[in-house]
């Protein structure tokens, strides 16, 4: 159960990039299919969070894994005040952290390990990891909003952007684009946007046209539609 706990942290922080190619995509934007490990900031402002393991040991099965986690998820939404459950109901309101799938699949001693979790918002993210204490958390702050609220808060001015292509953008074409979502962060994470990313802050490393790896230190801003 000590090598169970493992994964639900994992799962409980990062997330994964899409498919080989890079990343599944729809007309609507991003698609989720984890193949790798990252964060995922949709447009409403929930996140979701996944784990992708490729192990040689056959510790585990995928109902302890699965029980484990909704355990857990059910305890940490307890203490949230709300409903103790681990999945979210469809048209109710989101539970601060949910089990979107658990599996591990493949032949015994090439078994992967997939596990996604919903979170309310990139606060419950955060506090679900302050929990566990992991190293493999390095995220030290994460919050989306739109430009427009996050111009007002005193952000992004004075911070040195780029284009998706690697251009030097001035801050001024971001503001006036007020309707565009922002991530921010703080701390190295692979950070998936729903949207296509427009603009990123100077030090991320574009991966994809959805992707951006944050750098080990300071602030960053991800800009996307």
């Amino acid at each position: 159960m000590k090598k169970i706990s493992r994964y639900l942290l994992l799962a409980a922080v990062v997330m994964a990039v899409f498919a080989a190619s890079g990343c599944a995509r729809s007309d609507k934007g991003a698609v989720f299919d984890p193949d790798q490990s990252s964060i995922f900031v949709k447009k409403d402002g929930s996140v979701l969070s996944a784990s992708v393991e490729h192990s040689d040991q056959n510790y585990y099965s995928e109902e302890e894994l699965k029980s484990f986690m909704e355990g857990r998820l059910s305890e940490f939404n307890a203490a949230q005040g709300k409903e103790s459950a681990a999945y979210n109901k469809e048209g109710a309101e989101k539970l601060p952290a949910a089990i979107v799938s658990c599996k591990v699949e493949g032949a015994d001693g090439a078994k992967t390990v997939k596990s996604i979790v919903e979170y309310s918002s990139p606060e419950m993210l955060l506090a679900l990891a302050g929990e566990i204490r992991d190293g493999e958390i390095q995220l030290a702050a994460l919050a989306t909003d739109s430009v427009e609220n996050r111009l007002a808060a005193g952000d992004l001015v004075g911070s040195t952007f780029v284009d998706a292509k690697g251009n030097a953008v001035e801050v001024g074409k971001i503001t006036s684009q007020s309707k565009l979502r922002v991530v921010s962060s703080q701390g190295p994470a692979l950070i998936q946007t729903e949207g296509k990313v427009l603009y990123m802050s100077d030090g991320c490393t574009l991966v994809d046209e959805y992707t951006v790896q944050t750098p080990e230190e300071g602030s960053s801003f991800i800009i996307f539609k």
